[in-house]
């Protein structure tokens, strides 16, 4: 499918594959087409979590300061339900992995294919917000630098919407967007989660 995706010209390649190697001249034509290219290894964690059962992932603490406490119930209900548990044994066949998609990732980045950045939150375990920075750190976990992850979710993701004139730099000109943190993401991706200050639109959001 992401063949068929690359041959019919798409703008960007989602998820790309979680169980296959995609072969590097595949990656080579994305680059020379200038196709992006959007991992998403938050969800293939997710839902390798709930083929096991965990639920880990709701006890991070960015996920309990930020994720309404009514949608952190919910989705425990749902998981240990019927229907969960049914879903969860869909997944197991399906045979997701994580570090397949890790290592599709670092290829692209290796062979020089446009990086965005992306989550499919909604799904089961897989909260906006968060779900971006545990992108991130999936993202460095797999070996591509902290730098390169952070420019695909900020100057790369706006690009590829045709908002780079105005949003993913500190510049003027710019919308004033901007997470202040406590710490160096340079040096520690987890240091995304360090939030001291949210800017919008030039305004100082109070984050309670």
């Amino acid at each position: 499918d992401v063949a068929d995706a690359v041959a019919a010209g798409a703008n960007g390649i989602e998820h790309g594959s979680f169980r296959d190697t995609i072969p590097d001249d595949l990656f080579l034509r994305m680059r020379s087409q200038n196709i992006s290219y959007d991992p998403t290894l938050v969800v293939a964690e997710a839902l390798s979590a709930m083929a096991s059962g965990s639920l880990e992932p709701l006890e991070r603490p960015l996920v309990q300061q930020v994720v309404p406490y009514a949608l952190l119930q919910s989705t425990k209900q749902f998981l240990q339900s019927t229907e969960g548990r049914k879903m969860a044994g869909a997944l197991k066949e399906r045979d997701i992995k994580l570090e397949q998609g890790g290592r599709n990732l670092l290829r692209a980045y290796q062979l020089g294919v446009q990086l965005v950045t992306g989550t499919d939150s909604g799904n089961p375990l897989v909260f906006h917000g968060p779900a971006i920075h545990r992108e991130l750190q999936l993202w460095v976990s797999a070996g591509v630098p902290a730098p390169i992850a952070l420019q695909a979710a900020t100057y790369n993701s706006a690009s590829i919407l045709r908002h780079h004139d105005r949003k993913g730099l500190v510049k003027p000109g710019y919308d004033a967007n901007l997470l202040i943190l406590d710490g160096n993401p340079l040096k520690d991706i987890k240091g995304t989660e360090n939030i001291s200050q949210i800017i919008l639109h030039g305004e100082r959001i109070r984050r309670a």
